[in-house]
């Protein structure tokens, strides 16, 4: 049985769910073994080989969910690959500061773990 690539996310709205399960079909084309899970119905990472988490950003940080995650699995987490996706509606731009606010939304839990690679899309907004 091969290990298989852990898409966790947070989400409120919906849309790091929708880019969650965009990242683990680009997996399973490119013939790895993925799935897209909600994290808080992550219970281990018995059997993960590597794992993408996604969150929403509320007040400047990940969803407190995520964080707590990867708190809680920290050292699982340090021993395998772990790549980081955002999504937000500030500091879109390229400049230092706006990279330098994104940078603040995953601190938390990259003072935790180190991940590969780390990428911030564009969210949406939902005022309810």
């Amino acid at each position: 049985m091969s290990k298989k690539i852990l898409v966790a996310y947070a989400t409120r709205t919906g849309s790091t769910a929708e880019v969650a399960n965009a990242i683990t079909d680009r997996l399973c084309e490119a013939g790895l073994s993925a799935e897209a899970r909600p994290v808080t119905q992550v219970t281990n990472l018995e059997g993960y080989s590597g794992a993408v988490l996604g969150s929403g950003v509320r007040y400047a940080s990940w969803l407190p969910e995520m964080t707590d995650f990867v708190s809680a699995n920290r050292d699982a987490l340090s021993a395998m690959p772990v790549a980081f996706f955002t999504m937000h509606m500030l500091a879109l731009g390229d400049d230092p500061a706006a990279m330098a606010e994104r940078a603040k939304y995953t601190a938390k839990a990259r003072d935790m773990i180190t991940p590969t690679d780390e990428v911030f899309f564009e969210g949406m907004i939902d005022p309810a």
